[in-house]
């Protein structure tokens, strides 16, 4: 194996155990919002062991070395790119991850570093009285965050095991998986929503639950303000400073490319190091992910397509053997879905 695609190949690995750590830490965050669904007292008790285990030093190391490190490899992927012509499904990732950054640093700054920083109590009572009351829209935005950061998740994870040989056979049940918990936690944080508003109507109930939260004094928020704000900034100007640079290596490149020429006469300049495959994909002539191909005379682009047709062939007999159990596995999925939003009773106003 060349020392290229070797190094490549590193990256990749590290950066998907520096996610599947990144994904425990929430799926842990989506039980303990679940809770919600029993009482905010419930969702109290099992912060506890979130906060034993996230909090610890190994956990926060863990966790911060893992956040870290998977958004810095992904700079360097989005860099070491040499086209960015891509497959949907890698495409809707890579935008995904690059867009969690931006509307979770409010939140962690707000919470973890406050924590650190000014010692506040960021209790589920606190955040939730902020997030569904307080600052409704800030609540909406870190909905979002939490469900972007999900399906980013969920798609690596998807696209890392669809070739293991007993995936097709529990695909539904993942997938069940995948669906029932972020509706679970979201209908969670909804229901302990409304318990702190009627918690609320009582009028000493806020300014207790503010003054026993230890606050950050107005000096604090200045500087939490600022580490937001140069976060959020820092982070656009690294995907624009790793798009810039990337634009600049591949000018060079294609100063120095190689010409290749395909059959009916068509010939392109593509940087040196591309492979015939990356090549066709710079300019449309084939896409392995569609089976399209657009040059029907070139012995390669049929043994790419006989290979892609025969994996497809092979996934949906593996999914057909699987499809009885795998349909009922679907509908159960419906009903218990359908029978807590209509028992919640969730109101979106």
């Amino acid at each position: 194996m060349p020392p290229a695609r070797s190094a490549a190949a590193v990256v990749r690995q590290t950066r998907l155990w520096l996610g599947l750590v990144l994904f425990t830490y929430l799926t842990t965050h989506f039980l303990n919002h679940a809770l919600g669904l029993i009482s905010i007292d419930a969702m109290l008790a099992g912060r506890e062991w979130f906060i034993l285990l996230w909090r610890s030093y190994l956990g926060t190391l863990a966790l911060y070395t893992a956040l870290i490190g998977h958004l810095s490899l992904a700079y360097w992927s989005l860099y070491r790119r040499r086209t960015l012509r891509m497959p949907g499904w890698e495409a809707l990732q890579l935008s995904l991850g690059l867009t969690i950054p931006l509307l979770l640093v409010w939140h962690v700054v707000g919470t973890r570093l406050a924590h650190e920083m000014a010692g506040t109590r960021d209790t589920y009572t606190l955040v939730v009285l902020s997030l569904w009351k307080l600052d409704p829209v800030a609540g909406l935005r870190q909905a979002t965050a939490l469900v972007i950061a999900w399906l980013h998740g969920c798609v690596g994870l998807h696209f890392w095991l669809r070739l293991r040989p007993w995936y097709a056979r529990y695909a539904r049940a993942i997938y069940t998986g995948f669906l029932l918990l972020p509706v679970l936690a979201l209908l969670g944080f909804a229901e302990a929503g409304r318990e702190i508003t009627r918690l609320a109507e009582d009028p000493a109930f806020v300014p207790r639950v503010l003054a026993a939260a230890h606050l950050p004094s107005p000096e604090q928020r200045v500087v939490l303000g600022r580490v937001s704000r140069g976060i959020f900034w820092g982070h656009l100007g690294m995907i624009a400073l790793v798009l810039a640079v990337r634009a600049g290596r591949e000018h060079v490149r294609r100063r120095q490319g190689v010409r290749v020429t395909y059959p009916g006469g068509r010939e392109v300049l593509v940087p040196a190091g591309f492979t015939i495959l990356e090549a066709s994909r710079q300019v449309d002539l084939f896409d392995l992910e569609t089976g399209k191909e657009g040059t029907k005379h070139s012995s390669q682009y049929e043994h790419f397509l006989q290979l892609e047709q025969f994996r497809k062939a092979n996934h949906q007999a593996s999914t057909s053997r699987s499809g009885f159990r795998s349909s009922s596995v679907f509908a159960l999925n419906v009903v218990v879905t359908t029978f807590i939003v209509v028992e919640s009773k969730l109101v979106i106003v």
